[in-house]
This record gives structure tokens, sequence and C-alpha cells, in this order.
């Protein structure tokens, strides 16, 4: 493992010292045994899995003044200090030390890689198993087109927002099934949501496997309320958006802005179905007008933001969530209080993936009525999905209310 040297090299002024092998520990302990570069495994073969020491304890200023980023001032007495060694695997190891690429990966660049990847495997391995959380990742498609969230996307927000371990990453696929403006795409869709609720997730829940959840999912607006739904309050749940600005990503920023939420309402001056009422969540847009000529209920509630036009980029922290989440349960109860004959809700949103979510989610079972989600179709609401609130099981498919005719919402 360590470099052999006579006296007289150890002695030599213009070459560093031999690198020891408590150094040589030191380092791939705290790399974790993985390249700070591509953060590959070093510790075995990958396709046989034998053991083996596969990484290159390189140097980030070299070992000759003539060598990668050699003429760096820094004392040859220091070159085999550990500050000054990084773990990388041999592909790496070439390639940042190529005379050609030099003047890309400078000093001060090697050494930020090595400080984050360090920070990180110290992080990670002190993360007790009650700091741990279990990803969830349901992806569709979005009109025609396949939305994807890697795994590294996953892991590394979940450990900027809440500093966890990601246990595991259970999917939600519904990204195979071709979507269509008709009702059997939903249909479809959320005959397959249900299924896994109720073989795979909710049991692990259950019998506490699972214990938290990080959401991340990006899907048409009925199948995120049903997802919602179907979890219910039975776990701690996470939520996660994919942001546009000012850095795209699924990161929570740390700098978002708390946005507060009031809540509309809006009258029809004509003889209106007082049976129903209608709510729009107006969190990204929404149009009055066009909720009130799908629905034909007397009394419509809009929840949106406070003193700010809605936008689809207005969430921008969890407190927002907070803040929505408030106001829309404020108005579930209102609902309870004030329509105590209502037979249904019909539920508009334009709203980002995590308020469909809790718009499902916090729906009170056998409380409020029914609850109708309309889906925006070539510019048109349709009735597409029902929460039935007054049913004892909210998963058997055949339990469910029908959806229902555009005509009929």
């Amino acid at each position: 493992m360590s470099e052999q040297a006579t006296e007289a090299q150890v002695n030599d002024p213009s070459k560093p010292p031999p690198i020891t092998d408590e150094t040589i520990l030191r380092l791939y302990t705290v790399a974790g045994g993985r390249c700070s570069f591509c953060n590959v495994y070093l510790l075995d073969e990958p396709l046989t899995r034998k053991k083996a020491l596969l990484g290159n304890v390189a140097h980030i200023v070299g070992k000759k003044p003539n060598g990668p980023r050699g003429s760096d001032p820094l004392p040859m007495a220091r070159r085999s200090d550990i500050e000054n060694l990084i773990l990388l695997c041999p592909l790496h190891h070439g390639f940042v030390d190529k005379k050609e690429l030099e003047a890309e990966y400078p000093t001060a660049l090697l050494q930020g890689y090595k400080k984050v990847h360090e920070d990180h495997v110290r992080a990670m391995t002190g993360t007790e198993r009650k700091e741990r959380t279990t990803a969830l990742r349901m992806v569709g498609q979005i009109r025609d087109h396949l939305v994807a969230i890697s795994d590294a996307d996953v892991r590394s927000a979940v450990f900027a927002h809440e500093e966890r371990y990601v246990d595991e990453i259970i999917d939600i696929d519904i990204g195979t099934i071709p979507d269509a403006a008709g009702s059997a795409y939903i249909e479809t869709a959320r005959t397959k949501i249900l299924s896994e609720l109720r073989y795979r997730i909710l049991p692990q829940i259950q019998d506490g496997k699972i214990h938290r959840l990080s959401l991340f999912a990006l899907s048409r607006i009925p199948l995120l309320c049903e997802l919602g739904y179907g979890i219910g309050d039975k776990v701690h749940v996470e939520l996660y958006q994919h942001h546009r600005a000012p850095i795209e990503g699924w990161k929570w920023q740390p700098n978002g802005v708390r946005v507060r939420f009031e809540v509309v309402e809006h009258v029809r001056a004509d003889s209106g179905d007082a049976s129903r009422v209608a709510v729009l969540l107006g969190v990204s847009g929404g149009d009055v007008d066009k909720v009130q000529a799908s629905s034909r209920a007397k009394s419509m509630y809009v929840v949106r933001p406070t003193g700010v036009d809605p936008t689809r980029t207005i969430i921008s922290s969890p407190h927002t969530l907070e803040e929505f989440r408030g106001a829309y349960q404020a108005l579930l109860s209102r609902i309870e209080k004030e329509h105590p004959h209502a037979v249904g809700v019909d539920l508009f949103l334009a709203a980002p993936a995590p308020v469909a979510f809790i718009a499902g989610r916090d729906v009170a079972r056998d409380v409020v009525p029914n609850i109708v989600i309309h889906d925006l179709v070539n510019g048109q609401y349709v009735a597409s999905s029902v929460l039935k609130t007054k049913t004892s099981s909210a998963f058997a498919p055949s339990e469910r209310a029908p959806v229902l005719a555009p005509s009929l919402s």
C-alpha cells in the first residue's frame, strides 16, 4: 500500500515524503472507499465482487514541479499530507491529471470536490436509523410527455431539506400507461395507484417498516389527488416540488418566500344548484368564469394567494405549502358547517403537484360530501375522478363512484 523510499529519498527536499500507510487508511476512510469524483465503489471489482483496492491515492498538487498543478506554491514537505490527497478511481485520476485538462481542473476545484465528497460521507455515515426516510416516486405521462426523476435528484433533495438518508426509493410507475384525453387513462392509472398502495406501501406503513415518506410526484392532477387520498394521514409525508427558478431542480431553496392564502367566495347571480359546492384552488392560475361554466354550484370558493398574483413558481418553500394547507383545511370545515346538505363538491385545481396531493390527502372522510375532481382537457374542465368520502374503503375500485360525464358535473 505505501510507497517504499530510501533514507536519501525521504530527506530529498525536491521530492515530497512518501505517503504513509496510516495516511492511506485515513483517506480511504474519509472518502468512504469511493471515488471523490464519480462516487464509484473502490473496494471490490464491480462484476465479480472480489475484494480489491481499486482506488488511486492521487496528489492534488503534483509530486513534481512539472507535474499536474505542480507549480502550486505548496511546499514539497506538505504534498503527501492528507489535505493534498484525494481518492479517485483510475479513470478519473488519469482524466484530471491530463496536461491538456490541467486548466479545467485547478487545485481549488479538486480541493472542492474532495471537501464536498468527504463531508457527504461523514454526514451519511453519521445518520442514525431514525433519521432516515423512504422516498416515494410517482411519475407518469403528462399530455404524452414522459417525465422522470433521477435517484440522485431524490437523494440530494432529501438530504438538503431533511438531512436524512433515503433507505429505499419506491416507484409507482404509471409512465408505461399511454396518456389520453379520455377517462380510460385516468381509470387505468388510478387502478394501478390503488393497487400499489394496497399491496406494497400501506402494509409496510402499518407494520412500521415505513415510518416516513418523502414524496416526489409528477402526473395528472386527478392522479395526484388520488395518491394523497389513498395515503391519507397514515404516515408523515414530506413533499417536494420541481422548481423552474431560480435554479431548476427538486431542492427546496433555503431563502424561499412564505406566501399566505385567502378564501374568496363567489355566489352565482342566477339560480345555481344549492346542493353542490365548487372549489377552485387557484394557486398557480385559474379561471373563475370557466369554473362557473363547468359547475352549476350556487356557491364557489377560490383559494388564492394573499396580496400577490397566482403563478407557476409561487410555491418556493415548504412554508408556503403549510400556509396553503391551513387555508384549505379551514375551507373544508367551513363547507361542512355552512353547507350541511350538500351532496357533492366540484374541485378544480390550477396548482402544482404538492398542492394536488394535499387536496386529496386532507379530505375528511365521512364528513365532507363526495369530491369530484375536474381535469383540464383541451382547455375545458372534465369531471374525471371521484373521492368517495362516504365509503368504508378507499382502495377497492369496484366500490368507487363511476367517472362522471362533463354534463353531470
